[in-house]
C-alpha cells in the first residue's frame, strides 16, 4: 500500500517545504518527463533555436534560464510573468498561451478586489480532482478490484478516445499517461483470470492510443514501440480485434513515416486475423493508400473494393463502442478513398469527385463521427486536386480552414497532407513561374510551427 501511495506525485509541498501550486506547465513537464533541470533546459534551448529561426530573431537562439527559475516554475512560486522573449519560447515549446501555462498560480488579477485570485478554472479543477479520484479508487483500492473499477477505467478510455477526435494530442498526453500507468500498475497484481484479461485489454487500449499520439507528434519509432506493448497486452487479453486494431495503427505509422511497403505488410497481417467490426474496413483502407503511394493502381483499387465490401457486412463490436479513434465511420472511409485516388492521379475525375465528396461527408457528419485530423487532411487533398486542375483560388479556399488550425492540431498526417499541396504547387510553378507562391509560403509557415517542428 505504501508503494502505491508513493506513486501519487500531486503533493502539497516540495522537498524544501514550499507550497506547490498545480499548473498546466507543471503537468506538461511531468507528462514529458522533463522534471530535471538539465532535461528541461535541453528542450528549452531547442525550442529557442526553432523560434529564433521561425521569427528571424537570432538573439533568441542563445536564450536560457537559470535552475532557480525552473524550480520556481515547477513549484508554481511565480509572482510575475516571465520576460517577453521567454514567453515566446515557452508558448512555442508547449503550444499553450502563457496565461494557461501558469493558470494555477494564484496571483492578484487586475480588476479583482483585494484578496480575490484567478486560479485554475472551475472546470479544470473538477477535471483534476476527478483524475486524482480515479487514481485513488484504482491504485489504492487495487486489492478490492471490482467490476465497478474496471467500468470506471473503461469509461476513462472511452472518454479519451472520443476526446481525441476534437482535441490535439498534446492536450491528452497527461491523461493518457495516467491511464497507461494505472493499467500497467494494476496488471502487476494478482487478480481473477477474467479481471486480468480486462485489465490487459485496457492497458492495450491505453498503449494503442499512446502509439497514435506518438505518431501524431512526429515520432514513428516511439509509436511502433508503444504498439508492440499494446499488442502484447491484446494477446494476453485474448482480444483478437484489439490486436487487429493495433496492427492497423502500425500500418498507419509506417505509411505516414514513408515506409509504404511495410504499411502494406502490416495491413495484411491485421486482416489475416479475420476480425469483424470497423477495423475490418480500416485495414484495407490503409492498405489501399499505401499501394497508391507506391504507384500500384491495381492493388489500390482492389483494396478499396475490399474496404467497401467490409463496410457492407461488418457488425458493431465492443471495440467499436469505445468510439473516437476506435471507430471508422463512413465519412472517414470516404477520406481514405479520396486520398487513394489523389495519390494515384490528382487530376483524374475519380480524385476530384472523391475529394469533394470526402469534404462534404466530413462537414455533414455528426460531431461524434468527425475527426479534425482526417477532415483537415481531406481538405488538403481537395486542394491538391484543385491545383492539379488549375484552380488555385479553389485550392486557397479549400486550405483556408486548415491553415488556421492551432499548432497543437497539426498532426503528422495533417502536415504531410498539406505538404502534398505544396509539392503540387511546385509542379504548377514550373509550368507557370510564380503561380501559387503566396499559398506555398503560408503552407511552409504552417508546417514549421506545429508540434513536430519542435520535436514534441
Amino acid at each position: 500500500m505504501a508503494e502505491l501511495m508513493a506513486t501519487f506525485d500531486q503533493r502539497a509541498t516540495d522537498r524544501s517545504g514550499e507550497a506547490m501550486q498545480e499548473t498546466k506547465l507543471r503537468q506538461l513537464v511531468q507528462a514529458r518527463r522533463w522534471t530535471t533541470y538539465p532535461a528541461f533546459l535541453a528542450q528549452f534551448h531547442r525550442a529557442a533555436r526553432v523560434v529564433a529561426e521561425r521569427d528571424f530573431d537570432p538573439r533568441l537562439a542563445s536564450l536560457t534560464i537559470s535552475e532557480k527559475t525552473f524550480k520556481r516554475w515547477l513549484t508554481g512560486q511565480v509572482r510575475t510573468q516571465p520576460r517577453p522573449d521567454v514567453v515566446r519560447v515557452l508558448e512555442a515549446l508547449f503550444d499553450q498561451p502563457i496565461s494557461v501555462l501558469f493558470q494555477g498560480v494564484r496571483e492578484t488579477a487586475p480588476g479583482l478586489p483585494p484578496g480575490e485570485t484567478n486560479g485554475p478554472s472551475a472546470e479544470r479543477q473538477i477535471h483534476m480532482a476527478a483524475q486524482r479520484a480515479l487514481r485513488f479508487s484504482t491504485l489504492v483500492l487495487s486489492d478490492e478490484l471490482s467490476s465497478e473499477t474496471i467500468g470506471t477505467l473503461h469509461d476513462e478510455a472511452t472518454r479519451i478516445s472520443l476526446a481525441y477526435a476534437v482535441d490535439p494530442a498534446p492536450n491528452l498526453i497527461a491523461d493518457l499517461l495516467d491511464l497507461q500507468d494505472i493499467t500497467f500498475t494494476l496488471t502487476e497484481g494478482r487478480h481473477r483470470p477474467d479481471r486480468s484479461r480486462e485489465l490487459h485489454f485496457l492497458a492495450g487500449v491505453a498503449s494503442g492510443l499512446m502509439a497514435k499520439a506518438s505518431l501524431d507528434l512526429g515520432n514513428p519509432r516511439a509509436a511502433l514501440t508503444q504498439a508492440k506493448v499494446a499488442l502484447l497486452c491484446a494477446e494476453r487479453a485474448g482480444h483478437h480485434e484489439l490486436a487487429a486494431k493495433i496492427i492497423s495503427w502500425q500500418a498507419l505509422t509506417a505509411y505516414w513515416a514513408g515506409w509504404s511497403r511495410q504499411a502494406v505488410d502490416f495491413a495484411r497481417q491485421g486482416a489475416s486475423l479475420g476480425t469483424g467490426g470497423r477495423v475490418s474496413i480500416f485495414l484495407p483502407a490503409v492498405e489501399a493508400r499505401a499501394h497508391a503511394e507506391l504507384g500500384d493502381r491495381e492493388s489500390a483499387v482492389t483494396a478499396l473494393a475490399a474496404a467497401e465490401e467490409a463496410a457492407h457486412r461488418h457488425e458493431t463490436t465492443d471495440l467499436d463502442g469505445l468510439g473516437g479513434l476506435f471507430d471508422f465511420p463512413h465519412c472517414r472511409q470516404a477520406y481514405f478513398r479520396a486520398e487513394t485516388h489523389v495519390l494515384l492521379d490528382p487530376a483524374s475525375a475519380d480524385a476530384v469527385r472523391s475529394a469533394d465528396y470526402a469534404v462534404a461527408a466530413m462537414t455533414a457528419a455528426s460531431p461524434r463521427d468527425r475527426y479534425f485530423a482526417n477532415e483537415a487532411s481531406a481538405r488538403a487533398h481537395q486542394a491538391v486536386t484543385r491545383i492539379a486542375t488549375g484552380d488555385l483560388d479553389g485550392a486557397q479556399e479549400a486550405l483556408a480552414p486548415v491553415l488556421e488550425l492551432p499548432a497543437g492540431c497539426r498532426n503528422q498526417d495533417v502536415v504531410v497532407s498539406v505538404m502534398r499541396a505544396h509539392r503540387q504547387l511546385a509542379d504548377a510553378g514550373r509550368r507557370t513561374p510564380g503561380a501559387g507562391r503566396s499559398l506555398q509560403e503560408q503552407i511552409e509557415h504552417f508546417a514549421r510551427t506545429g508540434p513536430r517542428s519542435l520535436g514534441m
